[in-house]
């Protein structure tokens, strides 16, 4: 596994103060507003969907369902360790094929070829 970066030890340990309980009453606040971002995103049926700054995965990994088995996600980030954990949960629900992982700053995505997506989302990048 890469070595940790300023994002992901901020993402992983930092934001919930190493509380387990607070990151997991945390990732379920989030649930609805990732919700809301696929909502607006749809139809994402055997869609292409670029997640720009994708974290740990909230959006991407949620969007390999609502694209379906026809559709991809890519997770982009600026995060190795990041991206290295999004493969990992990805790799867990056995959806490899589905899924590309792309490192790359939010404002430079030379990294994915033109015409390759159909939908692009983001949440809490460029804050």
């Amino acid at each position: 596994m890469s070595a940790a970066d300023h994002w992901s030890e901020w993402l992983r340990g930092r934001r919930d103060g190493g509380n387990e309980r607070q990151r997991s009453t945390s990732l379920k606040r989030l649930e609805s507003i990732r919700d809301r971002v696929l909502d607006f995103a749809e139809p994402l049926a055997d869609a292409a969907l670029l997640d720009i700054g994708s974290g740990e995965g909230l959006i991407g990994l949620a969007a390999l369902d609502r694209v379906g088995p026809q559709g991809s996600v890519t997770f982009c980030d600026i995060s190795a360790p990041l991206l290295e954990h999004a493969r990992e949960a990805v790799r867990a629900l056995d959806k490899l094929e589905q899924a590309q992982f792309v490192l790359a700053h939010a404002e430079d995505l030379a990294g994915i070829p033109d015409a390759s997506i159909d939908v692009a989302s983001t949440r809490s990048v460029l804050i």
